[in-house]
């Protein structure tokens, strides 16, 4: 359903041919994507990609996204995140397409560099911007690398502070707030 809906100008995006529906079966046929899935370790086609799904030229409050007010009624109760999440309801941001699960292994690139990603059960229009960016980094850390608390620290971290993402964080309007950002990714996954 939501490859049907999705944004038409967004790469990276497989498209439905087709679909079928019966009382014992539904299913769907894409094109196939040729291709391997990237590093662990962010390539610049999963950046550039990330970056091409962002509208600059419309921007949504975070309490309008889906996602977002999910999250927020799974913490009613918690203080902490309660009080972290409310300060940022009303922040405007740009609209992102957000794949919800944007991991090495829901991504394929081809032998031109180019990335298209997969299975978009989770996907979401407008999506929190970021968040596809953190689980990128911390779910392979923790799921194939088995990180340590220290390591993944190091590692978001690192995330936060490369160029790319702080471009990324400029354009998308949550610059000054990535890591409140990350800690409401992390309480959503929880």
């Amino acid at each position: 359903t939501f490859l049907r809906a999705a944004p038409t100008q967004f790469p990276g995006v497989p498209r439905v041919l087709n679909s079928l529906a019966t009382e014992k079966l539904r299913a769907f046929a894409m094109p196939f994507v040729s291709g391997k899935n990237p590093s662990l370790d962010m390539p610049r086609c999963v950046e550039e990609l990330l970056a091409s799904w962002v509208t600059t030229n419309e921007a949504v409050s975070l309490g309008e996204i889906k996602s977002w007010q999910t999250l927020c009624a799974a913490i009613r109760g918690d203080s902490s995140f309660t009080q972290l999440a409310g300060d940022l309801e009303s922040r405007r941001v740009a609209k992102v397409l957000s794949h919800g699960d944007f991991a090495p292994w829901n991504l394929r690139v081809d032998a031109a560099g180019k990335c298209v990603a997969i299975d978009w059960e989770r996907g979401e229009f407008p999506g929190v911007p970021g968040w596809d960016w953190f689980h990128y980094t911390i779910q392979p850390a923790i799921l194939v690398r088995r990180m340590s608390g220290t390591k993944l620290r190091a590692r978001a971290e690192a995330l936060l502070c490369s160029p790319a993402f702080q471009s990324y964080a400029q354009q998308t309007g949550i610059a000054g707030v990535e890591r409140v950002l990350m800690l409401c990714y992390l309480r959503h996954v929880v």
